[in-house]
């Protein structure tokens, strides 16, 4: 996303009208998103926009005009926002694990958890192969991504669709962000299914548009009274690749203390010290936690372990379609699935995982009051 002086630098061409204007020649107001549009064949000339290699900078600057003029497009990355999605329990027992040419490798932790990874292997590989990485070329990529920036995780869930939070959705959709959609793109965006370390594989789907969300805009996050949910419609493959098979989603809910799975692309997390007196000694506790759990290697596709602690309607969840969970997380999981990962069972997707607090709780949204909605748009059975 473009970063805060790139916002600036047109902010101030948009408000002077002139690309050289100084700290006092600031008008008091922007001209309209309209006027500017029609100018768009003079800032960026058409004869250089026909070109193969404009695309890039042409979806940048309409992103960037978006976010200046569309007060609800997040004004920050993605992987940083929704309370602080984290690990909440750090000490190695809620074991995470590459995936790597669509095997599990043996899960970094200790505890009882591994030995259920190990035993569940085959499902939570059936799982992986229909997970992707939400991902974008004309982004400017983070030092710490892979030379793509990446906005989430995604999984398949119906013939070219797939289902990822609303808030990751928001930073791929052009102009206003109200309403259930659809919502056209702010440029060329990927799902990339393989996304794996030590690979430079690409296995990529484009996104079309995002069908359906929520109606509510998240934003960086509005607690658990609105739905993070959004489905995107998938095209073409990039290289001639066969779109992994749906996930079945359950309307069951889970129970506390059902063992359950995520799949998904934890990224880099920005550790945020809350008491300045204790700063050097919570950010080296949080280094060290992020290192123990996840080998301090961020944006690939992982798998990941944990229980449900709480079913819907707990305190808090208002619309009764929350569980908390603790399986080890950070912003990039979201839109993950959460699955089953009970024995004899087959794989399922239990709920979508969409944020969570520090060393307190992870949440994730079932399916089973969403589930005509769900059924509208080929993400249920009819």
């Amino acid at each position: 996303m473009p970063g805060a002086n790139t916002k600036g630098a047109v902010r101030k061409i948009l408000m002077s009208g002139n690309v050289d204007a100084g700290p006092g020649s600031i008008s008091d107001a922007m001209p309209g998103r309209g006027d500017i549009e029609q100018h768009i064949d003079t800032l960026l000339p058409r004869d250089w926009q026909e070109t193969p290699f404009s695309r890039p900078t042409i979806d940048l600057f309409r992103s960037t005009v978006d976010q200046i003029y569309d007060p609800s497009v997040p004004d920050d990355h993605v992987l940083d926002d929704f309370a602080v999605e984290a690990i909440v329990i750090a000490d190695g027992s809620r074991p995470v694990s590459f995936i790597e040419d669509g095997k599990m490798l043996p899960p970094m932790g200790n505890g009882p958890f591994i030995d259920l990874m190990n035993r569940q292997a085959a499902t939570i590989e059936t799982i992986g192969r229909s997970v992707g990485r939400v991902e974008s070329d004309v982004r400017i990529a983070e030092p710490w991504m892979d030379g793509v920036f990446y906005a989430g995780s995604a999984f398949v869930v119906g013939p070219d669709l797939a289902m990822t939070n609303r808030h990751v959705a928001e930073i791929m959709i052009r102009g206003g962000k109200a309403g259930s959609g659809p919502f056209p793109l702010n440029g060329l965006w990927w799902l990339n299914f393989a996304g794996e370390h030590g690979s430079s594989v690409r296995r990529r789907f484009a996104v079309l548009e995002v069908l359906w969300a929520g109606s509510d805009v998240v934003g960086t996050g509005s607690g658990l009274d609105v739905l993070d949910m959004a489905l995107l419609r998938l095209g073409p493959a990039e290289a001639g690749d066969v779109l992994p098979g749906a996930l079945a989603l359950t309307l069951d809910e889970p129970g506390e203390g059902q063992t359950v799975g995520i799949v998904g692309y934890p990224g880099r997390p920005r550790i945020v010290v809350e008491k300045p007196d204790d700063q050097l000694a919570c950010a080296e506790e949080a280094e060290r936690a992020l290192l123990k759990v996840f080998d301090n290697r961020f944006g690939f596709k992982r798998a990941a372990s944990g229980e449900v602690d709480a079913q819907p309607g707990f305190d808090g969840d208002v619309r009764g379609w929350t569980i908390r969970h603790d399986v080890s997380t950070l912003g990039g999981n979201s839109g993950s699935p959460i699955f089953d990962l009970g024995p004899g069972r087959p794989p399922r997707v239990l709920a979508l995982h969409f944020g969570g607090c520090t060393r307190r709780t992870n949440y994730g949204t079932v399916f089973d009051k969403l589930a005509d909605d769900l059924r509208r748009y080929g993400a249920l059975p009819g």
